[in-house]
C-alpha cells in the first residue's frame, strides 16, 4: 500500500513540475512553489517526499470523513422512511421547478433552495460527526468550567467531544432522535436554518470553531449535499434482504472516525423521469 501511494503521488508531482508557466495552478503547485522559495532562501527545505506526505494527508482526511458522513446519512434516511420521502419530494419539487430540469445533474442554485436537505445534513453531522473527538487544542489561559468545579490550567492539551456536544440533553430536545425539522425555523420553505455548522454555535461543532476550524468545510458541505441530492433524486433505496429500519445497527466502529460497526447495505431502484 505504501509503495502504491508513493507511485501514485510521484506521478502527480512529476506532472505538476512539467506544467508550463501561466497554466492554472492548484494546491500541489503551491507546495512546489514553496519548495523552490525555501530552497533559495536557505531555510527549511520542503522535499518531494514532504510534499507527497502533505498531499496524502489531505486526500485521506477528505475522503475518509466524507465517506463516513455520506454512509451515516444514507443509514439514517433508510431508518427513517418519512424523512427520506420528504427530502425526495423537496428535491423533485425544486428540480421540476427549474427550466433546466431535464438535465441529469443538480446545480448549485438548486441546492441552495433545498432547505430540508440542508437540515438533514445538519442532523447527520449532529448525531454522527465524522471525527467525534476534534483535533487537540491548547488552552491559552486558566479557565473554570461547571461553575468552578474544574479548573483547566493554561497550556493544557484539550480534546473537544463533538459527539457528546451534539447529543447533550441540556441543549437538544430528544437528542437521540433523527429529526431534521429541529433545524428549521417557523416559516416553511423560506425559513432560515437556526443553527449553523461553521463553529458559530457551540452546540454544534462537527468542524470545530474559531481560526482553527476545519479548512475543508467549504468543500465538505457542498459535496455532501450534492451527493445526497443526486442519490435521492435518481434512486429509491431499500434495506437489503427485506430488513426493517429497526434492524439497522447504528453503533459506531472504534477509531478516529465513526463509520457504522456493521457496513450499510442498501438496494437502489432506478427512478425513471417522465
Amino acid at each position: 500500500m505504501v509503495e502504491e501511494w508513493d507511485r501514485f503521488l510521484s506521478e502527480i508531482v512529476a506532472e505538476h513540475k512539467e506544467k508550463r508557466p501561466g497554466e492554472v495552478g492548484d494546491f500541489m503547485d503551491v507546495l512546489l512553489r514553496l519548495m523552490e522559495e525555501e530552497t533559495e532562501g536557505g531555510g527549511f527545505v520542503l522535499t518531494d517526499d514532504g510534499i507527497k506526505a502533505v498531499a496524502k494527508d489531505m486526500i485521506v482526511a477528505a475522503t475518509e470523513t466524507a465517506a463516513v458522513a455520506l454512509e451515516r446519512a444514507m443509514a439514517e434516511l433508510a431508518g427513517n422512511p418519512r424523512v427520506m420521502t420528504k427530502v425526495q419530494d423537496e428535491i423533485a419539487r425544486v428540480v421540476a421547478g427549474d427550466a433546466m430540469h431535464e438535465q441529469p445533474t443538480i446545480t448549485e442554485a438548486e441546492l441552495n433552495r433545498m432547505v430540508y436537505l440542508r437540515a438533514v445534513v445538519k442532523q447527520v453531522f449532529r448525531l454522527h460527526p465524522p471525527l467525534p473527538l476534534l483535533l487537540p487544542r491548547e488552552s491559552m489561559s486558566p479557565a473554570a468550567v461547571q461553575g468552578g468545579r474544574y479548573v483547566i490550567p493554561a497550556k493544557t492539551t484539550l480534546l473537544v467531544n463533538a459527539w457528546a456536544i451534539g447529543r447533550d440533553p441540556a441543549v437538544w430536545d430528544a437528542p437521540e432522535e433523527f429529526r431534521p425539522e429541529r433545524f428549521l425555523a417557523v416559516g416553511g420553505v423560506q425559513a432560515q436554518q437556526a443553527v449553523h455548522l461553521r463553529g458559530t454555535d457551540c452546540q454544534l461543532l462537527p468542524f470545530g470553531a474559531g481560526r482553527r476550524v476545519c479548512p475543508g468545510i467549504n468543500f465538505a458541505l457542498p459535496v455532501m449535499e450534492l451527493a445526497l441530492a443526486s442519490l435521492l433524486r435518481h434512486f429509491d433505496w431499500e434495506l437489503h434482504g427485506g430488513a426493517r429500519p429497526a434492524d439497522l445497527d447504528m453503533v459506531e466502529a472504534p477509531g478516529l472516525s465513526t463509520p457504522p460497526r456493521v457496513p450499510l447495505v442498501l438496494v437502489p431502484k432506478w427512478k425513471a423521469f417522465a
